[in-house]
């Protein structure tokens, strides 16, 4: 969470006087920061096959033969097949590359990746477990998320609120002004969520059973720009 400093809009005349308003008040704008930290109740899981073959039909055969077997594991385990689909399907040419010659074409690959969710956090290391006992060789980073999103941004922007008015106090007590209780304006700058994306190496993924996920907290962060009318 960063820090920003509030700053004060006034205006002076030519003899360096300060010019109110008509009722003796003049405008501070302050900046408020919320933030909201979440244990994640949905993980995202990254899970495949690739099968290479000099034919590209067999290579696609063979993916489609153990991404199925996986797939059915993945159900067996009580993941339910809603909650699976398919992210990235390719087939492409891989080459081999000899030192000072052409490269030469030595068959194809094909790449079947599968997004897992599943909405108990703990069972995240099963998913690894089953698909690499089953056929699968392909793993990317987890994600991690929370399923009311909103909820937690209107909390966030809530905490926001609340944090100008706290700083809009401290400057009216340390100028010696008093600050009126309903702010003039209120602006929302942001409201931010980012569902972490946790790197396999901080996992410690291993391809045994009960491999350890740890998730990290979630965070859902507000920015609002408050003005205050306060009187001298």
């Amino acid at each position: 969470m960063y820090v920003h400093y509030p700053y004060y809009r006034y205006q002076y005349n030519q003899r360096g006087q300060l010019n109110q308003h008509r009722n003796s008040s003049f405008l501070i704008v302050v900046e408020g920061n919320g933030t909201v930290k979440v244990k994640p109740d949905i993980v995202t899981i990254r899970v495949g096959v690739m099968t290479r073959d000099e034919d590209a039909k067999n290579a696609q055969n063979q993916n489609q033969l153990k991404t199925n077997a996986l797939i059915n594991a993945l159900i067996k385990n009580g993941i339910e097949k809603e909650n699976i689909e398919t992210v990235t399907y390719q087939v492409a040419p891989y080459f081999q590359y000899p030192p000072n010659a052409e490269k030469i074409l030595k068959g194809y690959e094909v790449t079947h990746l599968l997004a897992v969710t599943i909405k108990d956090v703990e069972k995240a290391g099963l998913v690894y477990d089953v698909a690499f006992n089953n056929g699968g060789n392909l793993a990317d980073n987890p994600t991690f998320s929370v399923q009311n999103e909103q909820m937690y941004q209107i909390e966030a922007l809530r905490l926001a609120v609340l944090n100008a008015g706290e700083k809009a106090n401290v400057i009216g007590e340390t100028i010696g002004v008093t600050i009126s209780p309903t702010p003039k304006k209120v602006k929302e700058v942001s409201t931010t969520f980012r569902p972490i994306h946790q790197p396999m190496y901080e996992l410690a993924v291993k391809t045994v059973s009960s491999t350890p996920i740890q998730a990290r907290d979630v965070e859902f962060q507000a920015t609002v720009e408050v003005e205050y009318l306060s009187k001298a």
